[in-house]
């Protein structure tokens, strides 16, 4: 159970996995470099380990793989969604796919896509963040 009450996950990440590729296997990716990053600072802000919950996905979907069933009940458990926006996120069906999912599930819940004035989808733009 995550911090955020009635949800599994309070965090969902959505990302193309290209933004996650690196030149060498030695390497760790942009994507899950910033996934251990928000942990620890999530971690630190809470005073406790894995009390925020984060779901990411670090398979590699194809064009040949339906829609994995795991992201869509990552996604319908998760409070929130991150966008990690760039133009590979902007090309990706199956990134589409994840924030329309989202999207259309935060309308059937009784909190809606919003509380008070914050949006319970955040985009992050990977442009204008130094990798």
């Amino acid at each position: 159970m995550g911090l955020i009450p009635g949800f599994e996950f309070d965090i969902f990440i959505s990302y193309a996995h290209v933004d996650n590729a690196t030149v060498s296997a030695n390497q760790i990716g942009w994507i899950r470099s910033f996934y251990d990053h928000l942990k620890q600072m999530l971690d630190q802000r809470y005073g406790r380990m894995d009390m925020v919950k984060i779901w990411w996905d670090d398979k590699k979907l194809d064009g040949t793989k339906l829609f994995d069933e795991s992201i869509r009940t990552g996604i319908e458990k998760s409070a929130i969604i991150i966008c990690l926006n760039s133009p590979g996120y902007q090309q990706s069906k199956y990134c589409q796919q994840e924030l329309d999912l989202f999207y259309q599930k935060t309308k059937s819940e009784a909190i809606g896509p919003k509380v008070a004035d914050r949006s319970r989808i955040v985009q992050v733009l990977l442009n204008n963040i130094p990798h």
